[in-house]
């Protein structure tokens, strides 16, 4: 993955957790309901596949990346969590609120669209690094 490819898939996930998290904080009946210990179990296998990454597991009794204040794992390292929001889901918008649902799929798409950029470099790499063994 190159460097600025990862920059910006960071800065996207991040600023997709602040539009999501902020909702969640604010209008969700029970915060953190939508945890699950699968999730967390996704994200340390992604963290460790896609950025060399080893998460640290927390305390907590159900949800293995829950800290004191919140989920420990940076938003790209969560990336099924991140995108998450309850009324997206569920209704496919925010209620009322028109620039947050498009804010909020203008990040999505770009994101989307970085991940597709990644994937395709990897197997370019990959096809590169098997020509180049058969050469060898």
């Amino acid at each position: 993955m190159k460097q600025s490819d990862r920059d910006k898939l960071v800065r996207l996930y991040r600023k997709m957790s602040e539009n999501t998290s902020s909702v969640c904080a604010n209008e969700c009946k029970r915060r953190g309901a939508c945890c699950d210990s699968i999730y967390c179990e996704i994200a340390i296998e992604w963290a460790k596949t896609q950025y060399g990454v080893m998460l640290t597991r927390s305390q907590h009794h159900t949800l293995p990346l829950m800290g004191e204040h919140g989920c420990t794992a940076e938003p790209h390292l969560r990336p099924t969590c991140t995108v998450h929001q309850c009324r997206i889901n569920g209704l496919g918008f925010y209620p009322h609120d028109l620039p947050l649902t498009k804010k909020y799929f203008r990040l999505r798409d770009a994101i989307r669209r970085t991940e597709n950029l990644v994937a395709l470099e990897n197997v370019q790499d990959s096809n590169l690094l098997s020509a180049r063994m058969r050469y060898e």
